[in-house]
């Protein structure tokens, strides 16, 4: 646990905000994907 708070203050802010740059994207493609499958999914039910 030590080994990784030190790894972590030895991080640069420029890795932080990179890092913190791809989850964001990553995030929000995932939650874009999970809503547009649940909207086509509802519109499959309807239509039957």
């Amino acid at each position: 646990m030590a080994t990784t708070v030190s790894n972590k203050k030895k991080m640069s802010t420029r890795t932080q905000m990179l890092l913190t740059g791809a989850l964001t994207i990553t995030l929000g493609f995932a939650v874009t994907i999970g809503v547009l499958s649940w909207q086509s999914s509802n519109e499959q039910k309807s239509l039957r």
